[in-house]
């Protein structure tokens, strides 16, 4: 019963170690990534390079902990990555636009 208990107890570490690992990784992505880019005046390419960066820190956190109660970081998970396509496909677009008003 104590060994259960003291595995739990660890488990919960090591999820807010993760979780405060994660949250200082966006916030050093969101400083490193801002202005990173020279020749991108609306700074897509940042926020696009930072939206990548926390979906795979998302990713690694949720598949590393199969409990039932982190289900809800899947969630999120499926959530940051249908984001993460979307501003893809956004600046593929634009970039397509782009080339045609190139003269």
């Amino acid at each position: 019963m104590s060994e259960q208990l003291s595995k739990e107890s660890e488990q919960r570490k090591n999820v807010i170690l993760s979780v405060g690992l994660i949250f200082l990784n966006c916030t050093l992505a969101i400083v490193g990534f801002g202005g990173a880019y020279e020749h991108d005046p609306d700074n897509v390419l940042s926020i696009f390079a930072f939206f990548i960066s926390i979906t795979i820190l998302t990713g690694i956190f949720a598949f590393a902990y199969h409990d039932r109660k982190y289900r809800w970081v899947k969630w999120l998970f499926g959530l940051l990555v249908i984001i993460s396509l979307v501003l893809s496909a956004l600046y593929w677009y634009a970039s397509e636009l782009g080339k045609g008003f190139n003269h």
